[in-house]
Protein backbone atom coordinates (compact mmCIF):
# COMPACT_ATOMS: atom_id res chain seq x y z
CA UNK A 1 0.00 0.00 0.00
CA UNK A 2 1.45 3.32 -1.07
CA UNK A 3 2.03 6.11 1.40
CA UNK A 4 -0.02 9.28 1.56
CA UNK A 5 0.85 12.06 -0.83
CA UNK A 6 1.49 15.55 0.52
CA UNK A 7 -0.83 16.98 -2.13
CA UNK A 8 -3.73 15.77 -4.23
CA UNK A 9 -7.32 14.98 -3.34
CA UNK A 10 -8.42 13.87 0.10
CA UNK A 11 -10.69 11.28 -1.55
CA UNK A 12 -10.21 9.81 -5.01
CA UNK A 13 -12.48 7.32 -6.76
CA UNK A 14 -11.25 5.85 -10.03
CA UNK A 15 -13.58 3.74 -12.15
CA UNK A 16 -15.54 2.53 -9.13
CA UNK A 17 -18.21 -0.05 -9.91
CA UNK A 18 -20.63 -1.80 -7.57
CA UNK A 19 -23.54 -4.11 -8.26
CA UNK A 20 -25.97 -5.91 -5.99
CA UNK A 21 -27.03 -9.16 -7.66
CA UNK A 22 -27.74 -8.12 -11.24
CA UNK A 23 -28.38 -4.47 -10.40
CA UNK A 24 -25.51 -2.10 -11.18
CA UNK A 25 -25.54 0.69 -8.59
CA UNK A 26 -22.25 2.47 -9.31
CA UNK A 27 -21.16 2.50 -12.95
CA UNK A 28 -17.54 3.54 -13.24
CA UNK A 29 -17.48 6.52 -10.88
CA UNK A 30 -14.53 8.93 -11.22
CA UNK A 31 -14.59 11.54 -8.49
CA UNK A 32 -12.14 13.53 -6.41
CA UNK A 33 -12.72 15.53 -3.23
CA UNK A 34 -10.13 18.16 -2.32
CA UNK A 35 -8.78 18.58 1.20
CA UNK A 36 -11.10 20.90 3.10
CA UNK A 37 -13.82 20.69 0.44
CA UNK A 38 -17.49 20.24 1.30
CA UNK A 39 -19.15 18.15 -1.40
CA UNK A 40 -22.90 17.56 -1.38
CA UNK A 41 -24.35 14.55 -3.21
CA UNK A 42 -27.93 14.84 -4.41
CA UNK A 43 -30.17 12.60 -6.46
CA UNK A 44 -33.18 10.35 -6.35
CA UNK A 45 -33.43 7.40 -4.01
CA UNK A 46 -31.54 4.51 -5.58
CA UNK A 47 -29.19 6.71 -7.61
CA UNK A 48 -26.11 5.36 -5.79
CA UNK A 49 -25.36 8.17 -3.32
CA UNK A 50 -25.44 6.12 -0.13
CA UNK A 51 -23.60 3.23 -1.76
CA UNK A 52 -20.84 5.63 -2.82
CA UNK A 53 -20.19 6.97 0.67
CA UNK A 54 -20.41 3.49 2.17
CA UNK A 55 -17.75 2.34 -0.28
CA UNK A 56 -15.48 5.24 0.72
CA UNK A 57 -15.97 4.27 4.37
CA UNK A 58 -15.10 0.65 3.58
CA UNK A 59 -18.51 -0.63 4.67
CA UNK A 60 -19.36 -1.86 1.17
CA UNK A 61 -16.80 -3.64 -1.00
CA UNK A 62 -16.42 -2.40 -4.56
CA UNK A 63 -16.40 -4.75 -7.56
CA UNK A 64 -13.92 -2.79 -9.67
CA UNK A 65 -11.89 0.40 -9.59
CA UNK A 66 -9.93 1.99 -6.77
CA UNK A 67 -10.61 4.26 -3.80
CA UNK A 68 -7.89 6.29 -2.10
CA UNK A 69 -8.16 8.42 1.04
CA UNK A 70 -5.40 10.95 1.72
CA UNK A 71 -3.24 9.16 -0.83
CA UNK A 72 -3.72 5.74 0.76
CA UNK A 73 -5.52 2.97 -1.13
CA UNK A 74 -8.45 1.71 0.91
CA UNK A 75 -10.16 -0.40 -1.79
CA UNK A 76 -8.81 -2.02 -4.93
CA UNK A 77 -10.11 -5.48 -5.90
CA UNK A 78 -7.20 -5.89 -8.32
CA UNK A 79 -4.55 -5.38 -5.62
CA UNK A 80 -3.51 -7.35 -2.56
CA UNK A 81 -4.12 -5.08 0.42
CA UNK A 82 -3.51 -6.38 3.91
CA UNK A 83 -6.47 -6.19 6.27
CA UNK A 84 -4.42 -4.34 8.87
CA UNK A 85 -3.24 -1.72 6.40
CA UNK A 86 -6.72 -1.23 4.96
CA UNK A 87 -8.27 -0.94 8.42
CA UNK A 88 -5.70 1.66 9.44
CA UNK A 89 -6.42 3.68 6.31
CA UNK A 90 -10.17 3.49 6.89
CA UNK A 91 -9.73 4.96 10.37
CA UNK A 92 -9.04 8.21 8.57
CA UNK A 93 -12.75 8.29 7.70
CA UNK A 94 -15.66 9.06 10.03
CA UNK A 95 -19.23 8.33 9.01
CA UNK A 96 -22.61 9.39 10.39
CA UNK A 97 -25.77 7.59 9.31
CA UNK A 98 -29.45 8.40 9.05
CA UNK A 99 -30.12 6.11 12.01
CA UNK A 100 -28.22 7.17 15.10
CA UNK A 101 -26.93 3.64 15.88
CA UNK A 102 -26.30 4.49 19.53
CA UNK A 103 -26.14 1.76 22.17
CA UNK A 104 -29.40 2.29 24.12
CA UNK A 105 -28.06 0.64 27.29
CA UNK A 106 -24.96 2.85 27.46
CA UNK A 107 -24.80 6.44 28.65
CA UNK A 108 -23.88 9.15 26.16
CA UNK A 109 -20.30 9.46 27.35
CA UNK A 110 -19.74 5.72 27.07
CA UNK A 111 -21.28 5.66 23.58
CA UNK A 112 -18.57 8.08 22.53
CA UNK A 113 -15.63 6.67 24.49
CA UNK A 114 -16.12 2.96 23.81
CA UNK A 115 -14.52 2.85 20.34
CA UNK A 116 -11.64 5.00 21.58
CA UNK A 117 -10.73 2.24 24.02
CA UNK A 118 -11.47 -0.73 21.77
CA UNK A 119 -10.06 0.62 18.49
CA UNK A 120 -7.64 3.39 19.44
CA UNK A 121 -6.51 1.58 22.60
CA UNK A 122 -6.81 4.71 24.75
CA UNK A 123 -6.95 4.38 28.51
CA UNK A 124 -10.33 4.84 30.16
CA UNK A 125 -9.26 8.25 31.46
CA UNK A 126 -8.00 9.46 28.07
CA UNK A 127 -11.11 8.15 26.29
CA UNK A 128 -13.42 9.88 28.76
CA UNK A 129 -11.51 13.15 28.36
CA UNK A 130 -11.75 12.95 24.58
CA UNK A 131 -15.48 12.13 24.81
CA UNK A 132 -16.04 15.18 26.99
CA UNK A 133 -14.14 17.33 24.50
CA UNK A 134 -16.16 16.32 21.44
CA UNK A 135 -19.49 16.38 23.27
CA UNK A 136 -18.76 19.98 24.23
CA UNK A 137 -17.94 20.72 20.62
CA UNK A 138 -21.42 19.61 19.49
CA UNK A 139 -23.15 21.47 22.31
CA UNK A 140 -23.82 18.50 24.62
CA UNK A 141 -21.32 19.09 27.41
CA UNK A 142 -23.89 18.41 30.12
CA UNK A 143 -25.31 15.22 28.62
CA UNK A 144 -22.56 12.66 29.30
CA UNK A 145 -24.54 10.75 31.94
CA UNK A 146 -27.84 10.55 30.08
CA UNK A 147 -29.06 7.57 28.10
CA UNK A 148 -29.93 7.93 24.39
CA UNK A 149 -33.63 7.45 25.10
CA UNK A 150 -33.54 10.58 27.26
CA UNK A 151 -32.45 12.72 24.28
CA UNK A 152 -34.29 14.24 21.33
CA UNK A 153 -33.58 12.93 17.87
CA UNK A 154 -31.42 15.96 17.12
CA UNK A 155 -29.41 15.45 20.28
CA UNK A 156 -28.92 11.76 19.49
CA UNK A 157 -27.64 12.64 16.02
CA UNK A 158 -25.21 15.14 17.54
CA UNK A 159 -23.94 12.35 19.82
CA UNK A 160 -23.41 10.24 16.71
CA UNK A 161 -21.41 13.08 15.15
CA UNK A 162 -19.38 13.44 18.36
CA UNK A 163 -18.64 9.70 18.32
CA UNK A 164 -17.28 9.96 14.79
CA UNK A 165 -15.25 13.08 15.58
CA UNK A 166 -13.74 11.45 18.65
CA UNK A 167 -11.70 9.17 16.38
CA UNK A 168 -9.99 12.22 14.83
CA UNK A 169 -10.94 11.45 11.23
CA UNK A 170 -9.45 13.35 8.33
CA UNK A 171 -12.65 12.97 6.29
CA UNK A 172 -16.30 12.99 7.43
CA UNK A 173 -19.14 11.31 5.53
CA UNK A 174 -22.79 12.12 6.25
CA UNK A 175 -25.56 9.94 4.83
CA UNK A 176 -28.97 11.65 5.05
CA UNK A 177 -28.34 12.47 8.71
CA UNK A 178 -31.35 14.81 9.02
CA UNK A 179 -33.96 12.83 7.07
CA UNK A 180 -35.32 11.05 10.17
CA UNK A 181 -35.61 14.25 12.21
CA UNK A 182 -38.53 16.59 12.77
CA UNK A 183 -38.01 19.93 10.98
CA UNK A 184 -37.32 21.85 14.20
CA UNK A 185 -34.48 19.44 15.06
CA UNK A 186 -32.81 19.59 11.65
CA UNK A 187 -31.35 23.05 12.28
CA UNK A 188 -29.30 22.02 15.32
CA UNK A 189 -27.65 19.16 13.43
CA UNK A 190 -26.95 21.29 10.35
CA UNK A 191 -25.44 23.97 12.61
CA UNK A 192 -22.86 21.46 13.87
CA UNK A 193 -22.07 20.42 10.30
CA UNK A 194 -21.64 24.06 9.28
CA UNK A 195 -19.16 24.56 12.11
CA UNK A 196 -17.17 21.53 10.94
CA UNK A 197 -17.10 22.95 7.42
CA UNK A 198 -15.91 26.32 8.74
CA UNK A 199 -13.13 24.52 10.61
CA UNK A 200 -11.88 23.05 7.32
CA UNK A 201 -13.09 19.46 7.68
CA UNK A 202 -13.26 17.54 4.39
CA UNK A 203 -16.89 16.46 4.09
CA UNK A 204 -19.07 14.45 1.72
CA UNK A 205 -22.75 14.98 2.53
CA UNK A 206 -25.67 13.06 1.09
CA UNK A 207 -28.71 15.25 1.71
CA UNK A 208 -31.93 16.74 0.41
CA UNK A 209 -31.37 19.90 2.47
CA UNK A 210 -30.90 22.36 -0.38
CA UNK A 211 -30.42 25.28 2.00
CA UNK A 212 -27.35 23.55 3.42
CA UNK A 213 -26.11 22.77 -0.09
CA UNK A 214 -26.51 26.38 -1.21
CA UNK A 215 -24.94 27.90 1.89
CA UNK A 216 -22.14 25.46 2.75
CA UNK A 217 -21.20 23.25 -0.21
CA UNK A 218 -18.20 24.04 -2.37
CA UNK A 219 -19.50 21.61 -4.98
CA UNK A 220 -22.76 19.81 -5.66
CA UNK A 221 -22.77 16.45 -7.44
CA UNK A 222 -26.01 15.15 -8.94
CA UNK A 223 -26.12 11.38 -9.32
CA UNK A 224 -28.58 9.64 -11.59
CA UNK A 225 -28.85 5.88 -12.18
CA UNK A 226 -25.38 5.13 -10.87
CA UNK A 227 -23.44 7.82 -12.73
CA UNK A 228 -22.48 11.43 -12.09
CA UNK A 229 -24.88 13.35 -14.33
CA UNK A 230 -23.79 16.85 -13.33
CA UNK A 231 -21.46 18.60 -10.91
CA UNK A 232 -20.32 22.11 -10.15
CA UNK A 233 -20.73 25.06 -7.77
CA UNK A 234 -24.11 25.12 -5.98
CA UNK A 235 -25.07 28.41 -7.62
CA UNK A 236 -24.83 26.67 -11.01
CA UNK A 237 -26.11 23.15 -10.34
CA UNK A 238 -29.00 24.23 -8.11
CA UNK A 239 -29.98 27.44 -9.87
CA UNK A 240 -29.01 26.89 -13.52
CA UNK A 241 -28.53 23.14 -14.07
CA UNK A 242 -27.41 22.09 -17.53
CA UNK A 243 -28.95 18.61 -17.54
CA UNK A 244 -32.67 17.99 -17.91
CA UNK A 245 -32.48 15.14 -15.38
CA UNK A 246 -31.13 17.60 -12.78
CA UNK A 247 -33.88 20.11 -13.54
CA UNK A 248 -36.57 17.44 -13.17
CA UNK A 249 -35.12 16.23 -9.85
CA UNK A 250 -34.92 19.75 -8.38
CA UNK A 251 -38.44 20.58 -9.58
CA UNK A 252 -39.84 17.45 -7.90
CA UNK A 253 -37.90 18.29 -4.74
CA UNK A 254 -39.46 21.75 -4.60
CA UNK A 255 -42.94 20.30 -5.15
CA UNK A 256 -42.59 17.63 -2.44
Amino acid sequence: MSGPGPQGPAILLEGVCKAFSAQAVLKGIDLGVACGEVMVLIGRSGSGKSTLVRCVAGLTRIDAGRIRVQGVTVQDPAARLSRAATAEAQRRVGMVFQDFNLFPHLRVGRNVSLALQLVRRLSAEAAEARAAEVLARVGLAGFRDRFPWQLSGGQQQRVAIARALAMRPEVMLFDEVTSALDPELVREVLAVMRELAEDGMTMVVVTHEMGFAKGVADRVVFMNEGVIAEEGPPEIVLAEPRQESTRIFLRHLMEA
